[in-house]
């Protein structure tokens, strides 16, 4: 993991400890469009769950959204912390 994306994942955990839980949580990644990649984030997302995809205008990068209810922030920080270093994908 680069030093942006660690500075990313404590900024983001830092604003999820003040939040209450459980709550729903909406995971949102940007990829290549290719199954090897997108089966690896899928792996890493909670089973239970709505899960949507889009594609981009000319199909190269999907957009996946994963909204589940998210029992802690932990689980939150890790789930998106194990999708960042899957390479080529972008957390929103």
């Amino acid at each position: 993991m680069t030093i942006e994306q660690e500075q990313a994942l404590a900024k983001l955990r830092d604003r999820l400890e003040r939040e209450k839980w459980p709550q729903k949580y909406a995971f949102k990644f940007i990829m290549p469009n290719d199954g090897f990649t997108i089966k690896q984030v899928e792996m890493v997302l909670p089973p239970v769950g709505q899960r949507g995809t889009r594609l981009s205008k000319n199909g190269k990068y999907i957009a996946l959204t994963h909204i589940c209810i998210a029992p802690a922030a932990e689980m939150v920080t890790r789930v998106t912390g194990m999708a960042m270093e899957v390479p080529g994908v972008m957390t929103l």
